[in-house]
């Protein structure tokens, strides 16, 4: 009767152990691609603001010029 409730066991500890790693794993996952997401928008709005300002800049240029 011992030999079941230690295979029982193990597998609610095995259950258990791979639980808490799907959820840490995910928390991480989760942390990764929000930073990705944040900095890759934060790069497209560097690219973007200094798109407009270059051409702004090229803008006045052209009509001081003419």
């Amino acid at each position: 009767m011992n030999k079941p409730k230690k295979i029982e066991t193990i597998l609610i500890l095995s259950g258990v152990f791979f639980t808490v790693i799907l959820i840490i794993g995910s928390i991480f996952c989760i942390n990764f691609t929000a930073a990705s997401l944040v900095d890759a928008l934060a790069l497209t709005n560097i690219e973007k603001s200094e798109i407009v300002n270059f051409n702004f800049d090229e803008f006045k240029k052209l009509n001081l010029e003419e």
